[in-house]
């Protein structure tokens, strides 16, 4: 889970860099996809 976490951390970084409106949409979709495929197991 720390990776998936480091790895969000990491797109966060580049994407902020081009698009802020857009990476925070992205991080959003992510998040409930994350959390969602946590919840299943």
């Amino acid at each position: 889970m720390n990776f998936i976490i480091s790895a969000l951390q990491l797109k966060i970084n580049i994407f902020y860099l081009k698009n802020i409106k857009y990476e925070f949409f992205h991080f959003f979709k992510y998040y409930i996809y994350f959390y969602s495929y946590s919840r299943a197991f």
